[in-house]
């Protein structure tokens, strides 16, 4: 009986044993599969972005080559999402003066992404091939979102960017646009919005490009983008693209005139 109840006491301790070493990692590693999950997500998330980059860049090209033959000069509006939804909520016309918009917006881009190819800098090519007479550029806003960067970071980038425009189409008048404003949960991104914007303003007249600050008709009362024009305080909605479209047709405008 002894040996017997030995044996049993045995085999509940290593049960309880087992029971513990099983608990134990498990309430240690609670949060992994989620930190797993979390991180697999992000990874997702990016390989989209990436998707649609270069979707976007084949796109792009396919517009080019369908330019009527004789085309002399075109608009190209190059940016990001912000960009890109003025032509897919179908608010931006083919033609601005009788002269065709060419869409080189393409969302989640950035000013210049060395780590992935990507970003305004790797396809400066598509911005040349489009034959402009007119750019209007308007990139930075996902430089900063999720606080991605400093302006001490971005700025540098901007620079860049803007000199190899330049260089590729010497002949085309630039347009540099200010950063949006932005508002609700994505207010904090002002400050540094602000400092690029001052940046791009000073470029602009050190180059004789044209700065085009859009603020006096987007922002509200705190500096903010107008509730009326967006859903999410970064993306604009089609009143939003309306009265951006009103600034755009005066500049084109004067840019034209002066050409003549």
């Amino acid at each position: 009986m002894n040996s017997r109840r030995m044996i049993i006491a045995t085999a509940l301790l290593a049960s309880v044993a087992l029971c513990g070493a099983e608990a134990t990692p498990s309430g240690q590693g609670a949060g992994k599969p989620a930190a797993v999950k979390a991180q697999g997500k992000k990874k997702a998330g990016k390989a989209k972005k990436m998707d649609h980059w270069h979707k976007r860049v084949q796109e792009i090209r396919a517009e080019i080559k369908a330019l009527p033959p004789d085309t002399t000069g075109t608009i190209v509006m190059l940016g990001d999402s912000i960009t890109e939804q003025f032509f897919r909520q179908k608010q931006m016309p083919a033609e601005i003066d009788g002269v065709i918009v060419v869409n080189e917006g393409i969302s989640g881009d950035q000013i210049d992404r060395p780590t992935s190819s990507t970003g305004v800098t790797y396809r400066v090519p598509l911005v040349r091939k489009a034959k402009p007479a007119v750019v209007f550029v308007m990139i930075g806003i996902n430089d900063f979102w999720g606080g991605k960067e400093t302006p001490e970071e971005v700025l540098p980038q901007y620079d860049k960017m803007y000199k190899m425009l330049r260089e590729a189409c010497p002949d085309t008048k630039f347009v540099l646009q200010s950063v949006l404003p932005t508002s609700k949960a994505n207010a904090y991104m002002n400050p540094n919005v602000d400092k690029l914007n001052d940046h791009i303003k000073q470029l602009a007249s050190e180059s004789g490009a044209i700065y085009l600050d859009l603020h006096p008709v987007m922002e509200d009362a705190k500096g903010e983008l107008k509730a009326d024009f967006t859903a999410d305080g970064v993306h604009l909605n089609p009143q939003g693209y309306q009265v951006w479209l009103k600034e755009l047709k005066k500049t084109v405008g004067e840019v034209l005139s002066a050409s003549k």
